[in-house]
Order: structure tokens, then C-alpha cells, then sequence
């Protein structure tokens, strides 16, 4: 008499990854997750990931027996992760369209057919445009947040032209609201052109933000340029002075703007007083952005590492981590400009070239094709290790100045 069999299958929502002799299911929906090290478990798996159908056979001796497969099935079912089905009850194998990564844009696709048009598709991912007004490291905030590296720039006397952000926004869409443009200066009552910059601004139908010190001189009005379309960024840094703090903080709250408050903190004490200050001014849209110094690597560990907790505190979308597999979601699609019109992907690597030899598409183009920034994975030891790679953060500017390419304690 032949032993009854059953199908077994996994639920299309489950991440399944067999990494270093490890399976670990995850249930995209609400987070719940099981591991194992057996080796039978593992084989099981490996076996299961790549079966086409995405069903596996398995005999009804083992699921009656104390086997290891049969108390991980029986948590699998528990967790509503998987199930099994009786094969009497199916005429033909059943099949599990499991979700897979499929890019229909894939670069290599790109290189390999140079006849693929990709004059107006590509420029659909240019999400963000950040113009540095002025030298990058003049002033820190989150697109250079570190006071290291600023041998990086060739320094430049003369701002950013008028002339020159036309000409990088000449050809695109200016209606698409989606897509964000940041101004970087310190201090933008120094920018001898501000009347043309803000009516070129309220000409554009993106959204505007414009990032400065909160030591900006306020006397000249500046900021009273505004639209629905504009957000302020005030970057607020140590040592403080809370006097000008206030003064600005008066300023904005009087004329009812959007605005928000970036604090650049580089140690636990810099923390505790941004807390206070947050507190005692009713601030309530506001960021918190690590500053690296080279010397506060302590700081780093026990703010920005990341434990195993941390990672699987919340539940991660399919989407999510096929979104971490593809693309880096730090700096895809962003590109930063200079006073001298060079462009980067990135402001921590190479320039892609300048703007005045060479188009917004071809630069984008050069991104593509180098994937130096925007298709920056986890792919990396030791990463490349852990179970948990696609359920991290893709890796942002830290990995880059820190050195390392784990920004966690699991390693």
C-alpha cells in the first residue's frame, strides 16, 4: 500500500531565505518570523525554493513521526505562514505563484539592446534635484552630514547662478508635483540673486525646499518669498546659540510658514539638549540628523547600529524588500549639483560629469550605467551573509564614511 502523501506550500507573502546552513521565513504581513539550523529543515527548503511549482511532496509518515520538519510545519501553520493539502484532493500537482523580482527596466537589460529608447523613461526616476548654493561642507546637514571629506570640492568664491539651475531644469517636466528641489546655502540673504531665484521658484509647480543655518540674517526678508508649493529646512548645529534660535523660531511661527527643523548632533549630550529645546519651543516638525565626525563612532553604535530588534520591530512589505533587492531607496533617483555645475549620484563618490557639457539625461544615463549610487545594495560581506539583509534599510551615506558596510550589531 502506498504511503498517503500531501502537498506542502508556502503562503505568496512569506520572504523565504536559506543563507549559511539557516532557513528564516518571514510573514510580510504582521512580522512574525521562524528560524532554524536543522539540517534536514534547511534541505527541506532549499528544495522548496527552487521546485517550480512552489510545492513540495512530503509523506504522511513524516508528519506523523516526531521529526524535526514535522514541529517546524506545525509552527509554519500556526503562524498562518503555510500550509499542506491533501494530494487525494487534487487531481494535478497544485501550483504556488510565489512572487519573484522581475525589473522591466533593468539596466543590463539597457546595455544589452542598445536600441531600447530610454530618452523619456529614464527621466521619470529623477525624484529629487539638490542645488548646493555654495562648497557642500560649508554648513552640515543631512545631504553632508560630516565634518570630514570636504577635500572632496574644489572651493568656489561664486554661488550657484540663477542661469545655471535654469539651464539643469531646462527640459524637465516643471509641472510634475512629485518631483522635489532642495537649495542648499547657509545663509541665503548673502545670495546676490535671491529676487529672480524665488520668482523663478513660483514659476514651477514641484515642490521647493530650501535648507539654511538657523544663524541666517533675517533682516532682508528673504524668506517671505513664499508659495504652497515651498517648505523651509532651518539646519540647526553645536554649539548652539539659542538666542538666534529663538529669533528665527519667532520669525516663522509669525508668518505661519511651512517649515521644519533639522538638528545636527554628534553626541548623546548634543541629543538630550535637541530633547530640551524641542520641548521648551513647542517644535513639532523637526528631524534629528547624525552628524559623523570620525571620533564619535560610539555615538554611532548605540544611536544609528541597528540590533536584530530593531530590524524586525515592524513589519516589512513584499514590496519593500524587493524595493531593497532593486535599488537603493537612500539616493535613487536623487542627483546634487555645485556652484561649478558638476553632478554627482552621489556627493560621497565621483562626479558624473558637468552640467554645462553635458545634459541631465546623459548624467542620469551615466548613473545607470556605472550603478555606483542609485542601485547600491546589500550585496556586500557581511551582509551578503545574513538572513536579514533585505529586511535592512538599503545603505545610506554612513556605510560610506563610516567605512563599513554593516551599520549594525549582528556583525
Amino acid at each position: 500500500m502506498n504511503e498517503k502523501k500531501y502537498w506542502f506550500f508556502m503562503e505568496p507573502y512569506v520572504y523565504i531565505c536559506t543563507i549559511n546552513n539557516e532557513v528564516f521565513l518571514y510573514n510580510t504581513l504582521d512580522g512574525n518570523y521562524l528560524k532554524s539550523r536543522e539540517e534536514e529543515i534547511y534541505k527541506f527548503f532549499v528544495d522548496l525554493k527552487e521546485d517550480d511549482f512552489g510545492v513540495i511532496a512530503i509523506e504522511e509518515n513524516t508528519l506523523k513521526n516526531s521529526t524535526p520538519i514535522r514541529s517546524f510545519i506545525n509552527k509554519i501553520r500556526e503562524l498562518f505562514m503555510g500550509d499542506i493539502i491533501d494530494s487525494s484532493l487534487t487531481q494535478n500537482r497544485p501550483i504556488q505563484l510565489m512572487p519573484i523580482l522581475n525589473l522591466q527596466s533593468d539596466i543590463n537589460r539597457l546595455q544589452k539592446d542598445p536600441s531600447r529608447s530610454v530618452g523619456e523613461n529614464i527621466m521619470i526616476h529623477l525624484h529629487e534635484i539638490v542645488f548646493f548654493m555654495e562648497s557642500p561642507g560649508l554648513f552640515l546637514n543631512k545631504f553632508y552630514p560630516t565634518s570630514i571629506q570636504m577635500e572632496h570640492f574644489v572651493r568656489n568664491e561664486q554661488p550657484l547662478t540663477v542661469k545655471s539651475i535654469v539651464g539643469a531644469l531646462e527640459g524637465l517636466n516643471t509641472s510634475q508635483h512629485e518631483r522635489i528641489v532642495n537649495f542648499v546655502m547657509k545663509d541665503f540673504s548673502t545670495y546676490p540673486d535671491m529676487t529672480n531665484l524665488m520668482d523663478m521658484l513660483n514659476s514651477y509647480k514641484f515642490k521647493v525646499n530650501l535648507f539654511f543655518h538657523y544663524t541666517s540674517d533675517l533682516r532682508g526678508k528673504w524668506f517671505e518669498y513664499s508659495n504652497e508649493n515651498k517648505i523651509y529646512t532651518i539646519c540647526v548645529d553645536f554649539p548652539l546659540k539659542e538666542n538666534l534660535l529663538k529669533n528665527i523660531i519667532n520669525a516663522f511661527d509669525e508668518l505661519n510658514m511651512d517649515k521644519k527643523y533639522s538638528f545636527q548632533v554628534t553626541s548623546k549630550e548634543e541629543l538630550c539638549i535637541v530633547e530640551t529645546i524641542i520641548e521648551k519651543y513647542n517644535i513639532d516638525n523637526y528631524v534629528i540628523v547624525p552628524i559623523y565626525t570620525e571620533i564619535n563612532i560610539r555615538f554611532f553604535e548605540e544611536f544609528v547600529y541597528l540590533t536584530e530588534e530593531d530590524i524586525i520591530s515592524k513589519p516589512v512589505s513584499m514590496k519593500e524588500i524587493f524595493i531593497h533587492q532593486s535599488l537603493n531607496i537612500d539616493s535613487f533617483g536623487k542627483i546634487f549639483m555645485t556652484p561649478l555645475g558638476d553632478v554627482y549620484s552621489n556627493v560621497f563618490f565621483d562626479k558624473l560629469g558637468n552640467i554645462d557639457s553635458s545634459t541631465l539625461l546623459e548624467l542620469i544615463y551615466e548613473e545607470f550605467k556605472l550603478q555606483t549610487s542609485w542601485f547600491r545594495l546589500r550585496d556586500k560581506a557581511p551582509c551578503i551573509n545574513c538572513n536579514l539583509r533585505w529586511l535592512c534599510p538599503t545603505p545610506s551615506v554612513y556605510e560610506i564614511l563610516i567605512k563599513k558596510n554593516n551599520l549594525c550589531h549582528l556583525f
